[in-house]
């Protein structure tokens, strides 16, 4: 009965799956800061855009990351989502705007401009788009669905041009103005969409931009702590500041009682529209934050900033009720063992382990900062793996220490090399004298005034390995990977990390290679096809996932709580789809070092499964 049960339901969730296809989403999150956020109509999901040149989408109920949507070659600097709930659109430094469609992930057009684009919004009908750069641009949705490389949608441009760059713009809700500004522009404007009139010019340099829902009121944030509402029909202005002149409001959003600014100390606060004095202040962090917003029921605020986590604030209690983060740890560097059944990895945060392929046990370790007060300033990281023998490894980190005057930048930075003896899982840990290149630099530029981002700090050995015999190669350059082997043609492939690729890793007893990013997953190919035969996602506590290109995983049981599913326009638990998805014995098939007595065992585990 239980058989027949299990057949019953594969059978339907199989029909189901021929109309929409499957994904399965990891918790990955961004590697840096998050730049904007919007909610989705009906808040379903919330979207963030990055520095890390990608869009995440996030299941709003459970917090969860259902998707992400690579294609922006440098920071996202804004998302909105069209009014239909269908699409979601974003604009770069990158000078493109592109159009995402939310069922499956996928960029349905792409316009690219002669200057970066800072701000973008769409009308609440969803005819029309603006976007902000050097000018003010207006351009058809409808247009621009249609617009290819080949087919430029042509978009009305303001007679206004910026003396640097418009940084925020937004439609009034019934559609009859529009406001836009920039950080470093002398005047806001306000204009009329009727005749395309400027009717008023407003001398602030905004930071960010909000219209009240009754179309009463433009209220605005500057980069000098200022903050003001202006009425748009009596011309009469409130406002407040900073406390701190030197410390801006990157972001502004408000309902009908309560406007909220978001400041460089990982403040919100929130001003009584009344009188404009303080209420509350909501601290999320010392990172600055970035953007502001409320979902459309009006309960919840959503902040976003330099530290890439999302938390989700109940507007009636002022508690956080919610964080929205990768679970997933950045890889630096991954070497195989010298008879390829085993796989070091070591990781941004300083940890490391080491994995059997064959029977998926790891040991894991990690240098540890001995005082609880001095952890939040210090952090240990991989640099290179240097070594890896039968008994030992010999890997070089950096212990860095968090400088207090910016975020994500270092005031020191110690090396050393450690030494990880593997029967004991113990390390040993030697001081240098002097720093490497690397690190080097990144402190001389410092001094210099010069802020290197944290990749500065990654090793560029970790993207080039060498076969046993010195013969074959694999080089990366971060975004592309070349092989060059004698036994195979040389060949090319892009990186299908969904973010940065930090190191390349040859298995030439299996005849495999692997790549490894700061997605936290490291991606096995065949070494003759260039094909891709898994990615691994080798997860905290020595937990494990892997997924072959057909979407069917193998996984440790808590691994699951790294995934999710996301099927067209919702997002599931990793329970709701596991009957048909966890397939040991497809998964083993793609890889080179099971052959058939494995996947034979795993298909008799599978039929077991299901009589039980």
């Amino acid at each position: 009965m239980k058989i027949l049960l299990a057949a019953i339901v594969v059978c339907i969730h199989v029909c189901f799956l021929r109309a929409q296809q499957i994904e399965l989403s990891v918790q990955t999150g961004h590697s840096s800061a998050i730049t904007s956020l919007a909610f989705s109509p009906g808040d379903v999901w919330i979207a963030s855009g990055g520095a890390d040149n990608k869009i995440i989408l996030w299941d709003f109920l459970t917090a969860r990351q259902a998707d992400v949507f690579i294609g922006h070659s440098m920071t996202v600097t804004d998302v909105e989502f069209h009014p239909s709930g269908k699409y979601l659109i974003s604009s770069s430094l990158d000078s493109t705007i592109k159009v995402w469609n939310i069922a499956n992930g996928f960029c349905e057009t792409s316009l690219k401009f002669n200057y970066p684009l800072f701000s973008l919004d769409v009308d609440s009908d969803g005819n029309e788009l603006v976007i902000a750069g050097k000018e003010i641009l207006l351009i058809s949705f409808t247009d621009l669905l249609k617009s290819n490389d080949a087919e430029i949608t042509k978009p009305i441009a303001l007679p206004l041009r910026a003396k640097k760059s418009f940084t925020t713009v937004a439609f009034s809700h019934n559609n009859q103005y529009l406001a836009f500004g920039g950080e470093h522009e002398d005047l806001g404007f306000l204009v009329d969409l009727t005749n395309k009139e400027v009717v008023r010019k407003i001398p602030a340099a905004f930071s960010d931009l909000f219209f009240d829902e009754d179309n009463s009121k433009l209220i605005y944030s500057t980069s000098l702590g200022l903050a003001s509402e202006v009425s748009l029909s009596d011309r009469k202005k409130k406002g407040t500041s900073t406390d701190w002149m030197l410390n801006a409001f990157n972001a502004v959003t408000a309902n009908s009682d309560f406007i909220y600014l978001a400041n460089d100390r990982g403040e919100i606060i929130e001003i009584n529209r009344v009188n404009f004095s303080e209420k509350r202040i909501f601290k999320t962090s010392r990172s600055r934050l970035n953007t502001l917003r409320i979902s459309g029921n009006g309960h919840f605020l959503a902040s976003g900033g330099e530290n890439g986590r999302i938390v989700l604030w109940d507007l009636t209690t002022g508690l956080a009720v919610k964080d929205f983060e990768g679970s997933v740890a950045q890889i630096n560097d991954i070497v195989f063992s010298e008879n390829g059944k085993e796989i070091l990895i070591g990781y941004q945060d300083g940890s490391l382990r080491k994995t059997n392929l064959f029977s998926n046990q790891s040991i894991v370790n990690s240098p540890q900062i001995k005082s609880e007060v001095l952890s939040s300033r210090f952090q240990w990281s991989v640099f290179d793996i240097v070594s890896f023998e039968k008994d030992s490894a010999i890997i070089t980190m950096h212990k860095k220490r968090f400088a207090l005057d910016e975020e994500n930048t270092f005031d020191k930075i110690t090396e050393y090399t450690v030494i990880w003896v593997f029967k004991d899982n113990y390390l040993k840990l030697h001081e240098h004298k002097y720093l490497g290149e690397r690190a080097q630099q990144y402190m001389d530029d410092r001094k210099s005034g010069i802020t290197n981002p944290v990749s500065f700090l990654l090793s560029n050995d970790a993207l080039s390995c060498r076969s046993k015999d010195g013969k074959g190669k694999i080089l990366s350059d971060g975004k592309e990977i070349s092989v060059n082997m004698e036994s195979s043609d040389d060949f090319k492939i892009q990186s299908q990390h969904t973010d940065m690729l930090t190191s390349v890793a040859l298995n030439d007893s299996y005849d495999f290679f692997a790549t490894a990013g700061w997605d936290g997953l490291i991606r096995f190919y065949d070494l003759k096809t260039a094909k891709l035969l898994t990615t691994f996602g080798p997860f905290g506590n020595g937990q494990f996932i892997y997924i072959n290109p057909e979407g069917y995983y193998f996984s440790s049981k808590k691994a699951l709580d790294y995934v999710g599913f996301k099927w067209g326009e919702k997002f599931y638990s990793f329970e709701q789809f596991d009957l048909i998805y966890n397939r040991p014995d497809l998964v083993a098939a793609y890889l080179p070092y099971f052959d058939d007595y494995y996947v034979s065992a795993y298909k008799r585990h599978i039929s077991k499964d299901l009589k039980t």
